[in-house]
């Protein structure tokens, strides 16, 4: 990671060398160094043990407006705060206040404990968002209230407190600073289930300017909640929110990439085993191919994904094109017996081919189960996020597309009844979403020895829950996978004799809502040219366009180029640092789909240099935002 103060100085996170360094505008040469004790030749992790002062892997970095700095201290468990121009923390995040520990999840997975974050970002109001990729979440960590209303804050992907816990300490959230009066704690009307109770000192005066709830708590019971904090003393009336999610019982993001088995990042470690599924780029960052006939995912029948009569949520990225009746997440259900799928061309359940489709149930019997599709399409050869959600206690099910609730058309013969975009389940008297026999399931419906319904095309980010998940919250995990740009790279060798210039492209496929767009950048470095012991002058390799174009459901903008930094431009004899950053920006365009960004290298061999074949390895990186 890099970030660029207001005046032009460059910060670049060296991760391997277990530091950050500073560069002052102009110059390429360091002139400030992070995590090393001063020293600019050592590059120990955790020089002189773990302080406020050292680092270990750092793997994000990003500036406050008065030009405070935050790292993300990887290996550490943490992330640092740095006032400008000091190289020693005075803040640690993660760590309950201890400069001197690095456990992950100190304390528990908690509102305060992190396990290598990998991306850290700072806006306007001063408010830090932390990408817990340990703990498969995103942190909001406030420290303000300003004199206006502000915007939902939303702990994205999971909730900040421990699977099966009943009561959470909502005090680390709770913290806010510039405005007078007294602050008072609420649960916002109509979000989550009714119960959800509010304990401890709800309502608390500033001092100095700063109002902290030290033990207010809320019981979860399972569900999500918002929290609002108001208060009516500063200049106007003021209010920020917190959006309490659950925990999910599974979620497999498919982002290994290779090999035979997918990661259960929810806690409980269902392990999912990849059968014939093939990988390939997905909706976040790598995802499975199903070949529609044999492929599927399984993670067996463990008993955190046994949901009985009792509220859940399934939710999947999907991209097909397929006309047939095919299962995206499936339990049983075969002749109507217990279990649920997930699916798209559902039988009798589309008004026309292409519709998403959930089914429950009814312990072997049609009329006591549930089946019903959307109304609309979706096998367009898109990326799109659907989502089952049953409410046993409500007595409700939903379908929701791209965090939009779907009009139900039920099949018919099974039970319920519709009402705008929801589906009365209450006289279905035996619905259970649990196979006694049957497996939980990706990509296929298998029962006994058959493998059937196998899904034709990609799947991605795969959730389960044990509680049902209301409209804000399927919501908000939509515009939160839509607007999460991973880090991508690709490598290349390149070789040229003596007297020869070579041209090269390493296209990059990015995949992130193009409105509100955060933009990307690009960084590049290399090795040094060599051809034995001979090497050869920065100016052999060149970069000499870069180029941007929306590939997948969008229309991008005209892809100017946003900073000053033009091309051709020569790149760095060796890889010590990012050697140019190109900033494209998508704003104007519209939609959510792939965005491809082609950079093209020239390595020009001089008929001067001595003979050989010269060799540099490029690897290209592009992250989101600045």
């Amino acid at each position: 990671g890099l970030t660029l103060d207001q005046a032009g100085d460059l910060y670049v996170d060296d991760y391997k060398n277990n530091r950050v360094l500073y560069y002052a505008a102009g110059s390429t040469t360091a002139t400030r160094v992070y995590g090393q004790g001063g020293s600019f030749t050592s590059s120990t992790a955790n020089n002189g043990g773990i302080s406020a002062t050292s680092l270990s892997t750092p793997m994000g970095l990003n500036l406050d407006q008065a030009g405070n700095l935050y790292v993300d201290d990887y290996n550490n468990n943490r992330v640092l705060y740095y006032p400008s121009g000091s190289t020693t923390a005075t803040r640690v995040y993660g760590q309950g206040g201890d400069f001197t520990s690095n456990t992950a999840n100190n304390g528990g997975i908690s509102a305060t404990s992190i396990s290598n974050p990998f991306g850290v970002n700072v806006d306007s109001s001063g408010n830090i968002y932390v990408t817990d990729r340990g703990n498969s979440r995103v942190l909001k960590f406030q420290t303000r209230l300003s004199t206006t209303t502000l915007a939902p804050s939303v702990v994205a992907a999971q909730a900040p407190f421990s699977a099966g816990a009943t009561m959470m300490d909502m005090g680390s959230l709770s913290t806010f600073s510039d405005f007078t009066g007294t602050v008072t704690a609420t649960i916002q009307a109509g979000s989550g289930t009714s119960g959800a109770v509010l304990g401890g000192t709800t309502s608390v005066s500033a001092s100095n300017g700063v109002a902290t709830f030290s033990n207010l708590t809320i019981n979860l019971g399972g569900t999500g909640y918002i929290v609002v904090f108001s208060s009516t003393g500063a200049q106007s009336d003021t209010t920020n929110t917190i959006d309490v999610s659950g925990t999910p019982a599974g979620y497999w993001p498919f982002s290994e990439e290779s090999g035979t088995t997918t990661a259960d990042l929810s806690g409980n470690n269902n392990t999912g085993t990849i059968t014939g599924a093939t990988w390939t780029s997905g909706e976040i960052s790598s995802g499975l191919s199903f070949n529609g006939s044999s492929n599927y995912v399984t993670m067996g029948s463990p008993s955190t994904l046994k949901f009985g009569t009792s509220n859940f949520t399934i939710m999947a990225w999907f991209k097909t094109t397929s006309t047939s009746y095919e299962r995206i997440v499936d339990m049983g259900l075969n002749s109507w017996n217990n279990g649920f799928d997930l699916g798209v061309n559902v039988n009798n359940t589309c008004v026309s081919t292409g519709c998403v489709a959930a089914e429950l149930g009814g312990g072997g019997s049609k009329a006591n189960s549930v089946s019903f599709g959307s109304t609309s399409t979706f096998n367009d050869g898109k990326w799109h996020l659907a989502a089952m959600v049953v409410n046993q206690t409500a007595q409700t099910m939903q379908l929701y597309v791209d965090g939009v609730a779907q009009t139900p058309n039920l099949q018919s013969g099974t039970c319920g009844t519709v009402s705008g975009t929801t589906v009365n389940i209450a006289s279905c008297t035996s619905t259970n979403a649990t196979s006694s026999t049957d497996p939980f399931d990706v990509g296929a419906d298998r029962y006994g020895s058959t493998t059937g319904y196998v899904f034709s095309g990609s799947i991605d980010e795969v959730r389960a829950y044990n509680y049902a998940l209301d409209s804000a919250l399927v919501q908000n995990q939509y515009n939160s996978d839509v607007n999460t740009l991973s880090e991508y790279a690709a490598s290349a060798s390149f070789s040229g004799t003596v007297g020869s210039t070579a041209t090269y492209t390493l296209p990059i496929s990015l995949t992130y809502q193009l409105t509100p767009a955060p933009g990307w950048s690009l960084s590049i470095t290399s090795t040094t040219l060599t051809s034995g012991s001979n090497t050869l002058p920065t100016t052999a390799s060149n970069i000499t366009a870069v180029t941007g174009v929306c590939t997948v459901n969008g229309t991008c903008s005209s892809n100017t180029l946003t900073n000053n930094i033009s091309v051709p431009m020569a790149l760095p004899a060796g890889a010590t640092a990012p050697t140019a950053v190109k900033f494209f920006s998508t704003a104007s365009g519209t939609g959510t789909g792939a965005y491809t960004v082609t950079p093209t290298i020239s390595v020009a061999i001089p008929a001067t240099a001595k003979p050989g074949t010269y060799t540099s390895t490029m690897t290209l990186s592009a992250v989101s935002g600045p």
